[in-house]
């Protein structure tokens, strides 16, 4: 499934050049990054490229009165919050529990914008994605490795000089 989001948010990239609007759906720079190399990797076609515009804007539009709902959620947890009074943990939490339901609301139609990208993949680009996908994870887990096993990090003998 995360590869299936991960072809939605790249193909937000890769046609409308906004990393920004793929970031509020999927996650940080990182991840985008990741996203930008599997959609390089499907090389897609001009009418897939269309084809994917056009599922992207509609999901998009349907996303923003979602998008104005939660903020306005998140404006009156707040104001819950800052306001003189008692405020009960069954207050924030009826607000939490709308801001729940509606994203899962938007991660149904994410998910399902994400299926239409990946059908319209061909066999052997869908193959070159996941390749992609792969190397990118394990790119990832040697990176961590080496963070967390700082002794693997190759050694300086001395400092480097600024010149």
């Amino acid at each position: 499934m995360k590869t299936f989001f991960g072809i939605a948010a790249a193909a937000i990239v890769a046609v409308t050049g906004s990393a920004a609007l793929a970031e509020h759906h999927f996650g940080g720079h990182d991840e985008l990054g990741d996203l930008r190399m599997m959609v390089k990797a499907a090389n897609l076609t001009s009418s897939q490229k269309d084809q994917l515009h056009a599922i992207m804007k509609s999901s998009f539009e349907q996303d923003k009165s979602t998008r104005d709902q939660i903020h306005a959620l998140h404006d009156q947890l707040l104001d819950k919050l800052t306001s003189p009074g008692a405020v009960t943990v069954a207050d924030i939490n009826s607000i939490q529990q709308q801001i729940a339901q509606i994203r899962a609301q938007q991660d149904q139609r994410w998910a399902e914008a994400a299926i239409q990208v990946r059908s319209m993949l061909t066999s052997d680009q869908l193959h070159r994605v996941s390749q992609a996908h792969e190397r990118i994870k394990t790119l990832k887990a040697e990176e961590k490795a080496v963070y967390e096993n700082g002794d693997a990090m190759p050694q300086l003998d001395e400092a480097p000089s600024v010149k």
